[in-house]
């Protein structure tokens, strides 16, 4: 059985980019479970991302977009991740105050809710 077009050129891909065959990817995806590596969330759409070091070229794993896109924002770099893994894990402002200090829940804005206007035909 032969390629489509499309398989071909995710083949040319994977080899030139990362050195991995779409049969080895495959075999790293079921090393993981068929989840990423970092949330254990099943991809959903789109394919799983290669992760791979921007420095050395070393292919890591696969990664949600969304961690792969967190990953760089560290810059790849282990000790910034590290760094934000005791940030959520012993956050300063609590050791600062000597307690946990609770605020809003959920994604906090400093805009005021609008107010709800009646329905179309109302008063």
């Amino acid at each position: 059985m032969s390629e489509t077009p499309a398989e071909k050129a995710r083949r040319a891909r994977l080899l030139r980019l990362y050195n991995i065959t779409p049969e080895e990817y495959e075999v790293i995806l079921a090393f993981q479970n068929g989840v990423c590596y970092i949330c254990e969330r099943p991809p959903g759409k789109a394919r799983l991302a290669v992760d791979h070091c921007h420095a050395t070229g070393l292919t890591r794993g696969l990664v949600c977009w969304r961690c792969n896109s967190a990953l760089s924002k560290l810059n790849d770099q282990a000790a910034r991740a590290y760094r934000a893994w005791q940030y959520l894990t012993d956050p300063p402002a609590t050791k600062a105050l000597g307690e946990q200090r609770f605020g809003r829940t959920g994604r906090v804005t400093t805009k005021q809710p609008r107010k709800r206007r009646g329905k179309k035909g109302t008063t």
